[in-house]
């Protein structure tokens, strides 16, 4: 089951959400977030987190995050991560269809994300979700002390008209 938080979290619960970061992104070179910098994310309220878990709601393992934001016609995917006994198994799929769903909902257009170029994983992912590349970022990521560049991707949610 998806759970879906909206506003803040305790220090406790981002600590579980940075390690599963950490562990996930772990040999790719990608900087994480640590859990102070996640209660400040999540402080925010155009943030949302999707995640799901294991065990009881008083202590939980954490499986799977996706953390987005929202802002007017327009969602962001910032990070996501799946603990890795769970990986290739759809789950993030469902994370971003849950995501989607809500976008649907709230009238939001697009949603928008980058990914290195160098993330053949991700990239795959996302295509295969009807992203498309959109654009191309110079030297956005620091891996492991060099300059990758990201490609800025986009899936269109609702069709945009515009009357002349």
């Amino acid at each position: 089951m998806i759970h879906v938080q909206n506003g803040p979290v305790d220090l406790t619960f981002a600590e579980k959400i940075a390690r599963l970061q950490a562990r996930a992104y772990a040999g790719t070179g990608m900087r994480c977030w640590n859990a102070d910098e996640i209660v400040s994310i999540l402080h925010n309220p155009c943030m949302r987190l999707y995640f799901t878990y294991e065990g009881d709601p008083q202590n939980i393992e954490l499986k799977s995050f996706l953390l987005t934001s929202f802002v007017m016609d327009e969602a962001e995917i910032l990070s996501i991560a799946v603990s890795g006994d769970l990986r290739r198994r759809g789950i993030a799929s469902k994370l971003i269809a849950h995501m989607t769903h809500d976008c649907e909902r709230e009238d939001i257009d697009c949603i928008i994300l980058e990914v290195a170029e160098t993330n053949e994983a991700a990239l795959s992912l996302y295509l295969t979700l009807t992203f498309t590349k959109v654009g191309h970022r110079p030297r956005y990521y620091t891996l492991n002390d060099t300059a990758i560049d990201a490609y800025l991707l986009k899936r269109q949610i609702k069709s945009v008209c515009v009357s002349i």
